[in-house]
């Protein structure tokens, strides 16, 4: 979204310190030499790159624990009274906590109401904060619970994102809905509204909607324009059903006219506006728009989406699930031929793969704004796409010489003024995205959205799992978003740092250890105890003299940890560089097994390809 709905960000500082124990990564010039003989062939795609058929990475786990929360919402809209009265029944996998949190979002002046939560007909008790409710956990034993909570939600009558504004309703946060915590079974505490930003955290959740309301509405919402069936007194019911979604968005009119555009045979939007011309470029751009980002991004996951137009002033343009909605005022100036495509990138970055809004908010709004230039390039050819890029350049700049100490990693409430969050989690942000599409060449940066997309659709994941997607593209140990997270916005980016992994082959056979042989320093390392295991070797340890000892019929080999030294049947020798110790486990360098004990070693730098015989 745009101005002052925009986004937020936090990270882990002890992610940080991890990745610099790893020590002395790869980087420029040595890393440039390397992606440039990738750009060939694609990883994300390559089938002959040498890969265990049966290895799965772990993936790092989501930053919000997954609840699998479902919903069953039965509301009626009043609009002569500008109120949803209604009940959401939500079933979800019990933390076993001693609290529960739920969430209702709202405005302070807009006097949400709460009539009753109860749990198997029995009313609980609860305390109240804003956006935050905390009741007890009725039944901490059960590993499924339900809760029903019966709500009154106010609809502010002007030009907010929430609201009714020249006879079109706009309905986002307008239900309760469970709190999110992360692995640990900590309760997240949403920031209170501060004028810019989005101070919101979700959960993915499934759907089953009934709103009652005029008969003479049309709607967009989240997942299609619903079922109606009519009742009494010109009202219909309206029946929605939606999956893996982070909310339930409604904008309906008596005054919209609806078109639905199939975009490709997997992907169908509904387009919502009551400017018959209006309608027809929001057409046209998302006609061109998405088709290009299914291309770079991959497809979505989900079959349906909306665009809906909403009243002049309301807050520019802002994302919810599966909707990207736009004011009136923006096709003044031709605004529209950004922010549409902003927020149909937010298709990707948010809806489909979530972060921590008021923490986080840079990743999915630098990666979105970064999409408007994929977008323009891909359109419109690399002049357009740099004048806009340029434009980055010169907030950066700005916020460089402003906010000198200022970094990504401040939370939504953390800066100054709006100036400093505008540049920060946007341009500066988009220039991150985009700077590692320099140094990667665009094939491998599109593979990597691709496996970011791949890996964690419907998770919400930090700048960490960023570089753990990143490093899985190239084959490698790689940081790159968790640094330049903390970095100063006075100083550079700092560049991609990569500990690339080898292959190995003993004989003929593809050999995959647990642990994976990689480059450091320009020396070639394996792992000790499962290469020499596989070489015939019996391997045990002495944990008193930390000592390692590699028994085969003909050698009794003595290493010593983190040392050079060795001893081969009795004579001490000498390696060209010390064992490397990675997470416990030590790895030995290449040259050993020629120099020190004899076997035929040959290693394809191109290929990155140990064979030994």
């Amino acid at each position: 979204m745009k101005a002052i709905h925009k986004k937020s960000l936090a990270v882990c500082a002890g992610l940080l310190m991890c990745f610099a124990a790893m020590g002395a990564y790869m980087k420029l010039p040595e890393i440039k030499e390397l992606l440039s003989s990738l750009q060939s062939d694609s990883l994300f795609y390559n089938s002959t790159t040498s890969v265990d058929p049966f290895r799965k990475e772990e993936l790092l786990p989501p930053v919000v624990k997954e609840l699998n929360p479902s919903y069953t919402i039965k509301a009626s809209l009043l609009p002569d009274q500008a109120t949803i009265t209604g009940t959401v029944t939500m079933t979800f996998d019990n933390p076993q906590t001693e609290k529960l949190y739920l969430y209702y979002y709202g405005y302070k002046w807009n006097n949400n109401k709460i009539s009753a939560i109860r749990w198997k007909g029995k009313s609980m008790s609860y305390n109240r904060r804003d956006p935050v409710l905390v009741l007890d956990n009725p039944a901490k034993n059960e590993t499924r619970t339900q809760l029903e909570v019966v709500f009154e939600t106010k609809i502010p009558r002007g030009p907010t994102r929430f609201g009714v504004h020249e006879g079109i309703w706009t309905l986002t946060h307008w239900y309760p809905m469970l709190g999110a915590m992360d692995q640990q079974k900590r309760w997240y505490e949403p920031p209170q509204v501060i004028g810019y930003g989005d101070p919101y955290i979700y959960h993915y959740a499934d759907y089953e909607v009934d709103m009652v309301a005029p008969s003479s509405f049309e709607w967009v919402t989240s997942w299609g324009r619903g079922k109606k069936s009519s009742n009494e007194g010109g009202r219909s019911t309206y029946h929605f059903t939606g999956k893996k979604l982070l909310n339930f968005t409604m904008v309906g009119s008596p005054l919209y006219k609806v078109e639905t555009v199939k975009i490709s045979p997997n992907l169908t939007v509904d387009i919502g506006s009551t400017d018959v011309a209006h309608l027809a470029k929001l057409k046209e751009i998302a006609t061109q728009v998405l088709p290009i980002y299914s291309k770079l991004m991959g497809e979505l996951p989900y079959p349906r989406i909306g665009i809906a137009e909403t009243g002049d002033r309301t807050v520019y343009a802002m994302e919810y699930a599966n909707m990207a909605i736009i004011a009136k005022h923006m096709f003044n100036g031709n605004q529209v031929e950004h922010w549409l495509p902003h927020e149909l990138a937010h298709l990707w970055w948010y809806n489909s793969v979530e972060n921590i809004e008021p923490y986080t908010g840079w990743m999915d709004e630098g990666l979105v704004e970064a999409s408007v230039t994929f977008y323009y390039r891909e359109r419109f050819g690399e002049k357009a796409a740099a004048k806009i890029l340029a434009e980055y350049q010169a907030d950066a700049n700005k916020l460089a010489k402003a906010y000198p100490y200022g970094k990504l990693s401040n939370h939504l409430t953390q800066f100054k003024d709006y100036y400093e969050f505008d540049w920060t989690w946007y341009s500066n942000a988009a220039l991150l995205f985009d700077n590692l599409r320099k140094q990667l060449g665009d094939q491998l940066f599109f593979d990597f959205l691709k496996r970011v997309q791949s890996n964690y659709q419907h998770k919400v994941i930090g700048p960490e799992h960023l570089d753990q997607a990143l490093g899985q593209t190239l084959g490698a140990e790689a940081q790159y978003f968790v640094p330049n997270v903390h970095k100063q916005n006075q100083k550079s980016f700092i560049p991609i740092a990569a500990e690339y992994y080898v292959d190995i082959i003993i004989g003929q056979t593809h050999f995959y250890p647990a642990t994976r042989g990689r480059i450091r320093n320009q020396v070639v390392y394996l792992p000790l105890r499962e290469t020499l295991e596989q070489l015939g070797f019996k391997v045990t340890s002495d944990q008193a003299n930390r000592t390692i000892r590699a028994e085969s019929k003909r050698n009794v080999i003595v290493f010593h940890e983190k040392s050079d030294r060795y001893v081969l049947n009795g004579i001490e020798r000498k390696m060209p560089v010390p064992l490397l110790e990675w997470h416990a486990r030590s790895l030995f360098p290449l040259a050993l097994l020629n120099e020190g004990l004899g076997y035929r070693v040959t290693y394809q730098k191109e290929k990155r390809t140990v064979t030994i015989q």
